[in-house]
C-alpha cells in the first residue's frame, strides 16, 4: 500500500515501530532470500529456501504496514497527515505551557490567601520596624 513508507514510519513516536522498521532493512534479511550463487556455502539462518525467507519477510512485512497503517487514517495524504500531526504538537506545548502557568498562579493564589490569613502576625513587625526608623530619623 502506498501510504505504508519511511514517511509514516518517521512521523510516528512509537519505538518498536521504529525498531521494527530498522530490522526489516537489515541486510540479512536480504540475504537469506538471494538465489544469487556465491561460491561459498551461504547460511540461510532458519530457512529452507529463499522462497522460504521471502514468504516470511512478506508476511512480517504486511503486518507491520497494517500496524503503521492503523496508527493513522490511510485516506490521508502524507503533507495533511503532516500538517495536522504539527499542529497536534503545537497544541500539545501549548497545553504544557497553560498547565505550568495555571501551578503558578494557583501557588500565587495560596501565597496571597495565606497572607491574607495571617496578617496580625506579620503587621506588628511592621510598625515595630517603621517606628525604630522614625526614631532613628529624629537623631
Amino acid at each position: 500500500h502506498r501510504h505504508c513508507g519511511g514517511f509514516r514510519v518517521h512521523l510516528c513516536s512509537d519505538r518498536r515501530i521504529k525498531q521494527d522498521w530498522d530490522y526489516l532493512q537489515a541486510s540479512n534479511n536480504f540475504r537469506f532470500m538471494t538465489t544469487k550463487q556465491m561460491g561459498v556455502s551461504l547460511d540461510r539462518g532458519i530457512y529452507d529456501s529463499p522462497y522460504d525467507a521471502f514468504t516470511n519477510y512478506m508476511n512480517i512485512l504486511g503486518d507491520f504496514i497494517a500496524r503503521v497503517n492503523s496508527l493513522y487514517p490511510v485516506d490521508m495524504e502524507d503533507e495533511e497527515l503532516n500538517s495536522l500531526l504539527t499542529t497536534i504538537r503545537n497544541q500539545e506545548e501549548e497545553l504544557v505551557q497553560l498547565n505550568d502557568q495555571v501551578k503558578r498562579l494557583q501557588a500565587l493564589v495560596k501565597e496571597q490567601s495565606e497572607k491574607e490569613k495571617a496578617p496580625a502576625k506579620k503587621a506588628p513587625a511592621k510598625k515595630t520596624t517603621a517606628a525604630k526608623k522614625t526614631t532613628t530619623a529624629k537623631k
